[in-house]
């Protein structure tokens, strides 16, 4: 379990798979940039017997209050095979979490623990160019903006652009915040 001062993350136990899928199936959470896939329950819990939802190219964090309730989650995923990167992604099923800090708070855990656990040099978060709250977070977190991915997702039955945002291990180390 990775602690911070208002949440917590941490891999994913087997109690936790019914209330997740509960709240991960419901679209209505989503918000207006996150994609819609919805995982089946059975492909849920086969994912998890299988690699606990982690592995090196993919791996997904529950975001809990303290009391240990799902709030959301974070995930790094391979976004492209021949970077040593990871793409981070993230999002709070309930409304009225959202513009807390909480996820400012989640992403830097998580980059911190990615950049001391693993040999990744490379973090990315992309952002639909309407996702003011994310750019922000990114920012916030020391991500830089590095461009625009043209016609890189298709959203509502249309291509769209999305803003591409990097946070390198030399950088995160100048920023002071884990030890060198």
């Amino acid at each position: 379990m990775i602690k911070g001062k208002k949440i917590n993350l941490r891999t994913f136990r087997e109690k936790d798979l019914e209330p997740f899928h509960i709240l991960d199936a419901d679209i209505s959470c989503r918000g207006e940039y996150y994609p819609m896939d919805i995982l089946t329950e059975p492909a849920l819990k086969k994912w998890f017997n299988e690699n606990g939802i982690w592995d090196e190219n993919f791996g997904r964090m529950l975001i809990l209050d303290k009391e240990d309730k799902i709030l959301g989650y974070i995930n790094y995923f391979k976004s492209i095979s021949y970077f040593d990167s990871y793409e981070i992604g993230y999002i709070l099923f309930d409304n009225k979490n959202r513009n807390k800090g909480i996820i400012t708070e989640a992403v830097n855990l998580f980059v911190n623990y990615l950049f001391r656990a693993t040999k990744i040099n490379r973090l990315e978060i992309r952002t639909h160019p309407e996702n003011i709250a994310s750019q922000k977070v990114a920012e916030k977190c020391g991500f830089l903006y590095e461009g625009i991915n043209r016609g890189a997702i298709k959203y509502k039955d249309t291509y769209k652009d999305l803003k591409q945002y990097s946070l390198i291990r030399k950088d995160y180390y100048e920023l002071d915040k884990i030890e060198n």
